[in-house]
């Protein structure tokens, strides 16, 4: 078949249409819109990037998660984030780790420091290492009132990562003037994130819960950190009571976890005091599961759950064996002494061990108190 002048050849056709596909996907768009898992790569991005330039846009959540992105595509991405003239406010970028590392992490911070719209941004599975989690630091020190969620889970950034952004958490300070002007305005500060399996040891934990005591001092409850996860980071019993130390005042946290993490008992007896001790904590969900709290830790936590009146669930799962029923029978009782007396929603104990002659009366007075019933439908969706 012959071609007309300047007419495009076959391939460049193709070309054309899948990098048009993408732009159609945006915009045509309405709310969210997800492409994870799709083979999207630099040119589609910089599709994306070009149906993102209308400030008519309607799409406020987008995920790219698994989709090849690299650096010329998040390079297109970071430029319509300076320009912020669209409503984006979610923004899932995971799953991209063979393709953005350091340099991308850097940029793409950067490109945030003025911008005044994004809200969410999940940077998970990539290879960002300390220098990215350097220029996410930066980010929360000059833009503090942008971001609401940020998970920076499985990214290398070590315990040197994590003090850097530790001591943006630490410079958040607010008054009370600015609190009212954050309120008209919509906007908050950093209240979910999510540090899971990035080897921040001990060391790097510590730092954390320095800076969980120095926003709970200076900012209000409307503005702090609500939830905290870095399972997977070789904790091991000193980070473990260093988070303990900043529970024992706080009253902004309500998801803590700590999942995988070597905290054992004298680690799990440290924070089940400090939250007996806080009588004004908001901690509604614990998850400890997989921490070796043994059975000194247990009957710590059963002490705790007597008096305590704000945990909603506690994970307690892969701490098996349990030697002996001592463990087991502290929460029993707990249990039977606080029935109805407690907004207890479930209660995660498999692989702990115990014999079914202990879990039946354990899940039974759990249904008792009207909260078992809907620990099956959203056990998924937050543990």
């Amino acid at each position: 078949m012959s071609l007309l002048p300047g007419q495009p050849q076959p391939q460049q056709q193709r070309q054309r249409r899948t990098r048009r596909y993408w732009y159609d996907q945006i915009a045509k768009g309405r709310g969210t819109v997800s492409l994870a898992g799709q083979d999207v790569g630099d040119d589609g991005a910089e599709e994306i990037a070009t149906a993102f330039m209308d400030p008519y846009m309607r799409v406020h959540t987008l995920n790219l998660s698994n989709t090849n992105i690299s650096h010329r595509g998040i390079s297109a991405i970071c430029r319509i984030l300076e320009k912020n003239i669209n409503r984006l406010h979610s923004l899932d970028l995971s799953h991209n780790g063979s393709n953005i590392g350091t340099q991308e992490a850097v940029i793409f911070a950067m490109a945030l420091e003025t911008n005044s719209v994004l809200r969410c941004v999940n940077f998970s599975s990539n290879n960002i290492g300390v220098k990215g989690a350097v220029g996410f630091a930066r980010l929360l020190e000059r833009n503090p009132t942008l971001l609401q969620s940020l998970d920076l889970s499985n990214n290398n950034i070590g315990a040197e990562g994590a003090i850097a952004i530790a001591k943006a958490l630490e410079k958040q300070k607010t008054t009370k003037t600015k609190m009212k002007m954050m309120k008209k305005n919509g906007t908050t500060l950093l209240t979910q994130l999510f540090l899971t399996r990035n080897n921040i040891r001990c060391q790097g934990t510590i730092a954390i819960a320095k800076a969980l005591l120095e926003i709970n001092t200076t900012n209000t409850s409307s503005s702090s950190l609500q939830r905290l996860e870095l399972g997977r980071n070789q904790i091991g019993p000193q980070g473990a009571v260093a988070i303990a130390t900043a529970l024992e005042s706080n009253e902004t946290l309500q998801q803590l976890g700590l999942t995988l993490n070597p905290i054992g008992p004298d680690g799990t007896v440290a924070i089940a005091r400090a939250i007996e001790r806080n009588t004004r904590t908001r901690l509604r969900i614990l998850k400890l599961n997989g921490t070796n709290i043994g059975t000194e830790g247990v009957i710590a936590l059963a002490n705790t759950l007597e008096i305590n009146t704000s945990l909603r669930f506690v994970n307690l799962a892969m701490n098996g064996p349990i030697v002996g029923t001592e463990g087991p029978m502290a929460i029993l009782n707990a249990l039977k002494k606080m029935k109805n007396k407690t907004l207890l929603e479930g209660m995660y104990l498999d692989d702990c061990g115990i014999s079914d002659d202990l879990i039946k009366p354990i899940y039974d007075l759990l249904k008792a108190n009207r909260a078992h019933r809907r620990m099956r439908k959203i056990e998924s969706r937050i543990l």
